[in-house]
């Protein structure tokens, strides 16, 4: 576990930048939402930097860009994959008659 942290750990700084970028942009977030952000775009920027890292191989310097980037549209990701899990449960329930 801490050689994962210690390969992976500026990944996970990296995210919560775009989150201090979307609150920045954002007039009137509360202080509970914007810690919420944070967790979720810390998060996402770890999942964002090791897919780069290992599955394209791309350097260092694109990748922190694509853990900030992430990091901004962490909550529009993350509700993206929530209507694409809901979908996908739809689909299943038709297939196999659940009501």
């Amino acid at each position: 576990m801490y050689e994962f942290f210690k390969k992976y750990a500026w990944f996970l700084l990296a995210g919560p930048i775009g989150a201090i970028i979307t609150r920045l942009r954002t007039k009137g977030m509360k202080q509970s939402a914007f810690f919420v952000l944070i967790i979720i775009s810390s998060f996402v920027g770890l999942c964002v930097g090791v897919l780069m890292t290992n599955f394209f191989d791309f350097s260092e310097e694109v990748v922190f860009i694509f853990c900030s980037i992430s990091g901004m549209l962490a909550t529009e990701i993350l509700d993206e994959l929530k209507e694409s899990v809901e979908y996908f449960s739809e689909w299943v329930r038709k297939i196999l008659n659940i009501k």
